[in-house]
């Protein structure tokens, strides 16, 4: 039996069957494609003060994004998920490489806020793209 496990041909999966890679040549560069999402919070966070004087702001929801290739990951606490502060979000990551001297290409994520006409048009003013995974496919963002 082991005889016959060995003689057995290892397909390789990130092809597709024309022979073409699944994966651009963007993905293989650091901000070539970044991974976007976020998430929501019941429990509320304090918001970090440097007076002595309390504030009653509070956060419960982030926006998360993740550098495919260098693993550089980014966590923008928010009060709300609205185009205002998700734009700021993005925003303070791109600032975030620009100092390690890395220009954001590519943006995957899924089709909440990312497909909002605030999200899509600073998009297009940059120059960037957004591929959109599919409803449910939580293994691809």
């Amino acid at each position: 039996m082991s005889c016959i496990m060995c003689k057995t041909h290892h397909q390789v999966w990130k092809h597709s069957k024309s022979g073409k890679a699944i994966r651009s040549a963007l993905d293989n560069l650091p901000g070539g494609r970044v991974h976007i999402n976020q998430l929501e919070s019941s429990q509320l966070g304090l918001t970090p003060q440097t007076k002595v004087q309390l504030c009653k702001d509070a956060y419960n929801c982030a926006t998360i994004c993740v550098d495919r290739q260098s693993k550089f990951g980014h966590v923008y606490l928010q009060s709300s998920t609205n185009a205002e502060q998700t734009l700021a979000a993005k925003q303070d990551f791109e600032c975030r490489a620009r100092t390690f001297g890395c220009k954001i290409c590519s943006y995957h994520g899924n089709n909440g806020r990312f497909v909002e006409h605030a999200f899509q048009n600073d998009l297009k003013a940059k120059s960037q793209v957004l591929t959109i995974c599919g409803v449910g496919a939580h293994h691809q963002s």
